[in-house]
């Protein structure tokens, strides 16, 4: 399987499991376990984590309360009807207080849901590869708000100034980049 087909079968594999009409009603039913399971089979599909990333992820996700909170800001990141502003800054409060405040744990979930329109950030593979006027503008160490919005629009021109369809383009290409 080509690593565009993976990540297809991961954007499927996130809208099952993840979409509004499953995440919602599993909260609802308080069933955090099984909302942790799909978590991780939409992680192991897409490949996409850094193993530091899967680690600190995995060990969150094995505490109860650490799993219910990151179930209902993940539901609220992807699904709440509150600005994204207010949903990335609550979700970024979240993952503060559980040690998971790294670009790509707080930027991958949009990106598998709405590959479209979200692009996720890993900074050594994204500002590696961005020219010194691009750079000015990449994401800081730390994930926040306003990072997160000039890396979005960073990621959008960048796709229409290299001529590729999607951001799905634009990932892989930097991927690979990145690995030469």
């Amino acid at each position: 399987m080509t690593d565009r087909s993976r990540l297809h079968a991961a954007f499927e594999l996130t809208a099952l499991r993840l979409g509004q009409p499953v995440l919602g009603p599993m909260i609802s039913r308080g069933q955090f376990d099984r909302i942790a399971e799909h978590v991780r089979e939409v992680l192991a599909a897409s490949r996409m984590l850094p193993d530091e990333d899967k680690d600190l992820l995995s060990k969150a996700l094995d505490d109860d309360s650490a799993r219910k909170e990151f179930a209902i800001a993940l539901n609220g990141l992807l699904h709440g009807k509150r600005s994204m502003e207010e949903r990335f800054g609550h979700w970024m409060g979240v993952l503060s207080r559980h040690g998971l405040a790294t670009w790509p744990i707080a930027t991958i979930w949009p990106f598998l849901l709405h590959p479209q329109r979200y692009f996720p950030i890993f900074p050594a593979v994204f500002n590696g590869q961005l020219t010194d006027a691009e750079a000015t503008v990449a994401p800081g160490a730390a994930p926040d708000w306003s990072g997160y919005v000039a890396s979005q629009r960073l990621a959008h021109q960048l796709r229409k100034a290299r001529a590729m369809d999607s951001l799905l383009d634009l990932y892989q290409a930097l991927t690979v980049a990145a690995r030469q």
